[in-house]
């Protein structure tokens, strides 16, 4: 495209996207041996991983001596003591008081029938072929911004919530008597969650298209009404939220901030890159032929006037014939 003097169109010669930061994490791993999950860390290279077990993890607790990390992993072990509040949690077979989502009655031979399809840590996964001994189950409060990741039936057996600035999710079983280890569907559903816990997960859109409407998922927001939209120009904006989904529309080229806040702290925020990408839009070209409803119209003669129909003359010839009937029955004393 043309983008010098004689550019009539410039709004389409540059587009924007956001490429999300490969944020190198720290990670502290508290098990017992447990070959499956700790190959799956592998899977990562921007991963620094301490791994202790729940008795060094008490020890080091009590003594303050746990460094600060990105998130916490814990299999087959519910700790009363947590991390600094900025350590996102996952939990493999969380139990008793101390469950981050409260525990229902569990089940045996149990499979997972659904998954959600619009949380980050579910995308690309499938369960309902995966075989479990047994299932711990949740009892979750969705007014709370408590959701289900997957579930036998009705029974929530993994969940996600937002604390603060806390990620926290759980899967109801642990890597001892299933055989998801054994399928693609664990490495990726690590690397899901830890992408979501990094904030590099789906929520960042890089191909929005201007002048339509999206709904925008921002975490940790049940409960809040409304957002601030910050446009490229700087302009400020507020847009709709509800169920933990932003309604956002853009007619402004450039980048995009969302920002969520409540009691005047600022809770969630996200950027989106907005472009506009229509084809249709860009062909300023003229065109060889004019076409109405799909149809191609004949060019016009020279010389010969097109035809027009004026609403105006058929209302002033509709009072002239009121007019001549009115004379008619007057004069024919129909009326008198």
């Amino acid at each position: 495209m043309d983008s010098g003097e004689n550019d009539a169109f410039p709004l389409d010669d540059e587009a924007w996207a956001l490429i999300p930061e490969n944020k190198r994490q720290k990670i502290l791993l508290v098990s017992e041996d447990n070959l499956y999950i700790e190959g799956a860390l592998l899977v990562f290279e921007h991963l620094d991983v301490d791994k202790l077990t729940p008795a060094e993890y008490e020890a080091a607790l009590a003594k303050n001596e746990i460094a600060a990390y990105d998130a916490a992993i814990f299999h087959e072990y519910t700790p009363e003591n947590l991390p600094q509040d900025s350590t996102h949690l996952l939990y493999f077979a969380p139990s008793g008081e101390h469950s981050p989502f409260k525990n229902g009655k569990p089940l045996s031979r149990g499979r997972i029938t659904r998954v959600s399809p619009t949380h980050p840590i579910m995308r690309w996964i499938e369960m309902d072929d995966v075989n479990f001994d047994s299932l711990n189950t949740f009892s979750i409060d969705r007014t709370q911004g408590e959701v289900a990741l997957g579930q036998s039936l009705k029974v929530t057996i993994a969940a996600a919530k937002k604390q603060g600035r806390r990620k926290v999710a759980a899967f109801g079983f642990s890597m001892t008597g299933t055989d998801l280890m054994l399928r693609v569907s664990f490495p990726l559903l690590m690397v899901n969650t830890l992408d979501w816990f990094a904030g590099a997960d789906s929520d960042l859109i890089t191909t929005y298209t201007t002048g339509r409407r999206a709904r925008v998922p921002l975490d940790g927001t049940y409960g809040i009404s409304e957002v601030e939209v910050v446009t490229p120009s700087g302009k400020r904006h507020k847009a709709p939220l509800s169920e933990g989904y932003a309604t956002f529309f853009a007619n402004e080229v450039g980048i995009h901030q969302l920002i969520a806040m409540q009691d005047g702290v600022e809770v969630a925020t996200i950027q989106l890159a907005s472009n506009l990408s229509n084809a249709t839009e860009s062909d300023i070209e003229p065109s060889s032929e004019l076409l109405l409803g799909g149809q191609s119209l004949k060019e016009p003669e020279p010389g010969v006037s097109g035809y027009r129909q004026a609403l105006w003359m058929m209302l002033v010839l509709f009072a002239l014939f009121l007019i001549l009937v009115e004379w008619f029955t007057f004069n024919r004393r129909i009326t008198v």
